[in-house]
């Protein structure tokens, strides 16, 4: 009998295959850097094509992530001290300056605003797919819902939010006025 099976056989000859390969390959680039260049710059001309092509077509998957990160990484993020963002006019390019928040999230928020016309509070942010309330904390400082006429939801948040009057008044104890002692 063998010390390994058969399939284990199989296995470690792979395994031993794929490292040949990828040392081969390292190899290989150690010894043509020009060509290992000009390849790579064909591949970064082919991806920025394919970005026009897509935002020619409207496509809103064809921007790869590599190109979403270079994106974000020239925009600066937002941070303390600056106004905050009104979420009922923000654009692609404001909502990716927001921390936590990329291009995916970006195009889900603009699509919940578009799918419930108008935010009516920060809260809202909670039908977004992938937005829970964790984040929804993070981004609180940052953003501010406001109607046509002015500021409704300045960071939001249940403490913000008007309180309704009661609907019944309050019901008046059965024994003596407060305002008087009592008679034991």
């Amino acid at each position: 009998m063998g010390l390994y099976t058969r399939q284990q056989l199989v296995l470690l000859l792979l395994l031993l295959g794929a490292a040949g390969v990828g040392l081969g390959v390292m190899h290989w680039r150690a010894a043509n850097p020009e060509i290992v260049k000009r390849l790579e710059q064909l591949d970064h001309e082919i991806a920025a094509s394919d970005d026009v092509k897509g935002e020619e077509r409207g496509d809103r998957e064809a921007r790869p992530p590599a190109a979403a990160r270079a994106l974000k990484r020239q925009v600066p993020v937002l941070g303390e001290g600056t106004p905050p963002l009104d979420l009922n006019r923000a654009t692609l390019a404001d909502l990716t300056r927001l921390p936590g928040v990329g291009p995916v999230m970006a195009r889900r928020i603009l699509e919940a605003r578009d799918d419930v016309g108008r935010f009516g509070a920060v809260d809202d942010l909670l039908t977004v797919r992938g937005l829970g309330r964790a984040k929804l904390e993070r981004l609180r400082p940052f953003v501010g819902v406001t109607d046509m006429g002015g500021l409704i939801d300045l960071h939001g948040g249940p403490e913000m939010a008007p309180k309704p009057p009661p609907l019944v008044a309050p019901r008046q104890s059965r024994g003596a006025p407060r305002d008087t002692p009592a008679d034991f």
